[in-house]
């Protein structure tokens, strides 16, 4: 904290460099705390760490994208309008697949928040034209079975839709534990 500045540039040339754990280290490196900004070591600041992050959007290594994603995720339970802006800016200045990866990946609490925005740049749209025509899980469902759910997109044009859901896995203890996915 005292050498915030020399400490950010190392960690910008870090981004840089040949190797994937040290440009993995330079991500991981900024990363806010997972339980909140702690009074000795509060949260970096957004501007230099998401400039930082950005050469890594479209890393050939999925071990540092993942990096990336992860503390995009992490950003966005405090600023999702910046990590929203950030992916739209990211997905626009470099429209590659492993970019489309990280932006996904780092959106997804926002997409499970129910943000519209989230998953409208990703590519969904017409989420509002969709219903459940046919919900048939009325018991537990056993490990092995197949669970069909049934959506009809009640508008004329086509659309890409993401569909998350949740699953609740009963625990040793019996007490069901939410698990959503998309």
């Amino acid at each position: 904290m005292q050498h915030r500045a020399r400490t950010l540039k190392r960690v910008a040339e870090s981004a840089r460099s040949p190797s994937h754990n040290v440009r993995r280290l330079a991500s991981e490196g900024i990363r806010p705390p997972a339980v909140g900004p702690h009074p000795r070591h509060p949260r970096p600041g957004l501007g230099a760490g998401l400039d930082i992050r950005g050469p890594l959007r479209s890393d050939p290594s999925e071990y540092v994208r993942k990096s990336v994603a992860n503390n995009l995720d992490d950003i966005a339970g405090d600023h999702p309008g910046a990590v929203l802006a950030t992916a739209l800016r990211r997905l626009e200045k470099s429209p590659t697949p492993e970019t489309g990866w990280t932006a996904k990946h780092g959106l997804r609490t926002l997409v499970k928040k129910g943000d519209r925005q989230a998953p409208a740049l990703l590519g969904a749209s017409g989420g509002e034209h969709v219903e459940v025509s046919r919900l048939p899980v009325t018991r537990a469902v056993a490990v092995g079975e197949t669970v069909v759910l049934d959506l009809v997109d009640t508008d004329e044009r086509s659309h890409r839709v993401t569909a998350d859901h949740v699953v609740h896995h009963v625990r040793r203890n019996g007490r069901g534990a939410p698990r959503s996915s998309s």
